[in-house]
């Protein structure tokens, strides 16, 4: 995605990793949720999502009871999106936005803090 910012233009890239049945769908560039998504039921109770903006600012949520079935994908919306969240969606209370940056990391960790799933958003300015 390419964006004008004056007279600067943004490429931003993304990239995505999973160890398992559970991944990091989408990040929502402008912290306002994050998607999980499955290939077979997985119970998610006490994972936690960790996401890292420009190595300054830290987001944490721990998951509470979930499993999630086959095929789907839950948002977990900040607290100040809400009013958008649908169906099984969760909010996160604790977190009025996901925040936003140029490096971006969203990492989804099991119970044991073992690092399952990586979603990364970097963006540069030319």
């Amino acid at each position: 995605m390419k964006m004008m910012r004056g007279a600067l233009a943004a490429k931003t890239t993304y990239q995505r990793t999973s160890k398992g049945s559970v991944s990091i769908k989408e990040a929502d560039s402008q912290g306002q949720f994050i998607a999980l998504e499955t290939k077979k039921e997985e119970n998610i109770t006490g994972w936690k999502i960790v996401r890292k903006v420009d190595d300054n600012m830290v987001y944490t949520y721990e998951i509470p009871n979930l499993v999630l079935k086959t095929g789907t994908v839950v948002k977990i919306w900040s607290k100040n999106n809400q009013a958008q969240a649908r169906g099984d969606d969760i909010v996160s209370r604790e977190n009025d936005t996901w925040g936003t940056g140029s490096n971006v990391v969203t990492i989804l960790q099991n119970e044991k803090g073992e690092e399952k799933a990586n979603y990364t958003q970097n963006t540069v300015y030319q």
